[in-house]
């Protein structure tokens, strides 16, 4: 049976990029992937897209810093805000979906 956390680690180690979280005491660098995706919505019927992005690190990378909707993290040199933290302990990964406002 593969150990999909120790896999996961591994990708993380492979392709991640230093990422910073903007934190009250201080910046702390995180190794995360950075990912952008396009997004289709319609919203009363009409259509449009937007881009969408998102960062996946470990949870052991992040734990004990308390990503909150909205804490400001750098990424590539400019500042986004986290909207949705979403942790996942079977896989040891997080996703944070970030914007720039």
């Amino acid at each position: 049976m593969i150990n999909s956390a120790a896999l996961n680690s591994t990708i993380i180690n492979t392709f991640a990029e230093t990422v910073i979280l903007n934190k009250a005491g201080g910046n702390v660098p995180v190794q995360a992937i950075f990912d952008r995706v396009v997004e289709n919505n319609a919203i009363g019927g009409h259509a449009f897209s937007a881009a969408a992005f998102s960062l996946t690190v470990t949870l052991g990378d992040i734990a004990g810093y308390q990503i909150q909707q909205f804490d400001s993290i750098t990424v590539r040199g400019l500042e986004y805000k986290a909207l949705e933290i979403i942790n996942d302990p079977v896989s040891n990964l997080a996703i944070i979906k970030i914007r720039r406002f």
